[in-house]
């Protein structure tokens, strides 16, 4: 997305998507691969019990508390105890559709016809979608009965999730900075190049089914996403931690597969707090803004701290491509942000996404400000760009640089900030006809935590501008650095008190 593209409805290559992860204290994921009749869910048990060690012992599938099915506690499970473990042979992902699996031999045939290696637009979700799409199909009753329900009686078949809206008309509106009908965009694109060069003999309504199984089950394990049967039935809880997901959801190495090219593991999951017998176990799916919670799991969260963290608007900037300094720029970028971690997460290409609103002090307004300011570098502050600098560029970046600098950031913020909310103001004066109550209404709730979450940063934006003469800048850091932060006395020339002799280094 572009700075102020981010409510156009064109096509756009996304990354991989991630399980980057209403009223009712917990709520749960879209359960498109839940069986519709209870009588499906012993069958569902008795295959999972001698295959993912402790369903049947301490946990087991059975019906929520509060929506649908859950993973619900045969015994009391202390804080940090392992409640299940999922063998890497039972689990998907996006290296093991192409790997293992009935889908890996069509996917190279099919590779080997089109001359090339096939680069899905939505990542190692249409990966895992097709790999669930052809295992639904072979020759496994419990795959097919239990994990994946085709009925074609299914009057919900939306399930609040917009991906899956049969009007499309609905998703182009402007409800959020995030273009919703770009993930059914790709996801489209992705099942033509499929069927077109036959690793797929399903039709496009199965696979995007297939693309909302991968969205809404999979969890994102160490980095990779991972469909792991069992674990998917794990419901979401508003008030857990943050960061519970990455606690209770671990890989872990796994003996055996001597020979293999394939190391094995396992996928392991452990009581985020203590959960008596009878009691549902929930995670939290992340500290993910309201747009994510949506176009992934169905749902926004509406309590604790789910919902402070996902009070958040996702933005975009990029370097501008006319800028004189712009090589210097894009090195500095793309050098410290692999090195923090950044590239691939929150810096992509000569530019940043950051979800803004929900805290001041975040990470996001931090990786903001950081990159902002040196976008801005200009007149008598780009020397700061001179190879000398180099090494302590993107230090110097984490705070101010001078009044002006510091402006043109803030400013480029607000900007795009009052952008945004004209364009969602825009779409709702305009609503679209058609589309699901329940989809419609999940958006409008999408779109009134953006409206608030930009309101929130701009009245920050303010406050900041409003104390820019009382910030310290960089030339007064490094004069007191530098002890030269004082008025010159008689006594400085015995090179006394806080003067340092010697060359002065800017």
């Amino acid at each position: 997305m572009a700075p102020a593209d981010l409510l156009r409805r064109g096509r756009r290559r996304r990354r991989s998507v991630t399980a980057c992860l209403a009223l009712a204290t917990t709520t749960t994921a879209l359960q498109l691969n839940t069986a519709r009749s209870p009588t499906d869910i012993p069958a569902l048990n008795a295959w999972l019990k001698p295959q993912v060690p402790g369903i049947g012992t301490k946990v087991e599938v059975a019906a929520s508390s509060t929506a649908g099915w859950g993973l619900v506690a045969l015994r009391s499970l202390r804080r940090g105890e392992v409640a299940l473990e999922v063998p890497s042979s039972l689990c998907v992902t996006g290296a093991s559709a192409r790997t293992r699996g009935p889908f890996s031999d069509l996917l190279a045939e099919a590779e080997k016809r089109a001359g090339y290696s096939w680069e899905p637009l939505c990542g190692d979700v249409s990966l895992i979608a097709a790999q669930v799409v052809v295992l639904a199909d072979a020759d496994d009753d419990v795959w097919r009965r239990c994990c994946w329900s085709f009925s074609d009686d299914d009057d919900d078949e939306d399930a609040g999730l917009p991906f899956l809206a049969e009007d499309a008309a609905v998703l182009e509106n402007s409800y959020s900075s995030r273009s919703f009908d770009a993930l059914r965009a790709n996801a489209d694109d992705d099942f033509a190049w499929l069927a077109a060069h036959g690793a797929l003999s399903c039709d496009l309504a199965t696979f995007r089914r297939g693309v909302a199984v991968a969205l809404s089950r999979s969890f994102p394990v160490a980095g990779e996403l991972v469909l792991a049967p069992g674990l998917d039935f794990a419901n979401h809880d508003d008030y857990a931690e943050d960061d519970a997901l990455e606690t209770c959801v671990s890989k872990r190495a796994a003996v055996g597969g001597f020979g293999s090219k394939e190391k094995p593991y396992k996928i392991v999951l452990t009581a985020p707090e203590e959960v008596n017998k009878g009691e549902e176990l929930r995670v939290s799916y992340g500290p993910l803004p309201a747009a994510a919670y949506a176009e992934t799991y169905g749902f926004c969260p509406s309590r604790g701290v789910a919902k402070r963290a996902s009070a958040a608007c996702e933005l975009r900037f990029d370097l501008d491509p006319s800028d004189r300094f712009i090589d210097d720029k894009r090195d500095i970028l793309e050098t410290n942000a692999e090195a923090d971690g950044l590239l691939g997460d929150v810096v992509f290409d000569d530019g940043i996404q950051v979800c803004v609103g929900n805290r001041a002090d975040s990470e996001a307004f931090f990786d903001y400000m950081r990159f902002a300011r040196l976008k801005a570098l200009n007149g008598t502050d780009s020397f700061l760009l001179e190879p000398l600098f180099s090494k302590e560029i993107w230090g110097f970046l984490a705070l101010p640089i001078s009044e002006e600098n510091e402006r043109a950031a803030l400013d480029a913020l607000a900007d795009e900030c009052r952008a945004t909310q004209a364009a969602l103001l825009k779409g709702a004066k305009s609503p679209p006809s058609g589309g699901s109550d329940a989809v419609v209404a999940l958006l409008e709730r999408v779109r009134d935590v953006e409206l608030a979450a930009l309101d929130a940063t701009l009245e920050w934006i303010d406050a900041e501008i409003a104390n820019l003469p009382l910030k310290e800048y960089y030339q007064e850091r490094r004069l007191k650095d530098l002890g030269l932060d004082t008025e010159w006395c008689a006594e400085d020339a015995q090179w006394s008190g806080s003067r340092v002799p010697g060359g002065v280094d800017w």
